[in-house]
């Protein structure tokens, strides 16, 4: 029987929220194609189960929280914790957003390891209040001390990482698919009648890279 993986703390698969979701409809796949079975954590409200384009090899759970801007993350983050350390077990669990940090020591005492993608350095962001900036940064704090493997989107990032809080990780630069003609992917017609754009996300890290996933779980 091949390897298993959880994904936790997108809006879940398939999904076209942000940078994260475009990462799960790409890895998900992939990793079934190399024999994982895949289960992907979501929010009901954000994904689309009668998407032409879903993978139904790739496992889609949904669960409970709270969809308010400040606890949805960790609300959702908690209940699928939850549900992967009971129901699944697998061998290991990725975990999307620092703010999830709480429930890493969940997942390692029932002996599940964890890659923890960090993605900016969300408390210093303008958009969050003073309570939802002192949850990201305890959540932050718990990813330093509780995840088993950290990835990093950018070298800046993880030298910052490693100043705050001594954990070295694994730099995997954001990706992206190429394309030279064609038509539109029919969700990008679907949402906004444009083609994609070949930039990196946020225009910030760069072009995009072809996607190659290169952190391999022993």
């Amino acid at each position: 029987m091949g390897r298993s993986v959880c994904i936790i703390g997108t809006c879940g698969y398939p999904s076209y929220y942000g940078g994260f979701e475009t990462l799960v409809r790409q890895l998900a796949p992939y990793l079934v194609d190399h024999g994982w079975r895949v289960v992907v954590y979501g929010r009901p409200a954000d994904v689309d189960q009668h998407d032409p384009e879903r993978d139904p090899r790739v496992e889609a759970v949904m669960t409970r929280g709270l969809d308010r801007k400040s606890f949805s993350t960790i609300t959702y983050g908690f209940t699928s914790a939850v549900h992967a350390s009971v129901r699944v077990r697998p061998d290991v669990a990725l975990v999307m957003n620092v703010a999830n940090g709480f429930w890493l020591p969940m997942l390692r005492s029932c002996g599940i390891p964890t890659i923890v993608n960090v993605d900016g350095v969300e408390w210093e962001r303008e958009k969050w209040g003073t309570v939802a900036r002192s949850v990201f940064r305890a959540g932050a704090s718990a990813t330093a001390r509780h995840a088993t493997e950290l990835v990093y989107d950018s070298t800046a990032l993880a030298q910052r990482w490693s100043a705050m809080s001594g954990r070295d990780g694994t730099y995997i630069p954001y990706g992206g698919v190429f394309r030279t003609k064609g038509p539109a992917p029919s969700w990008r017609r679907r949402r906004t009648g444009a083609p994609p754009r070949p930039t990196g996300r946020r225009g910030t890290r760069g072009p995009p890279q072809p996607f190659r996933p290169r952190l391999v779980v022993t």
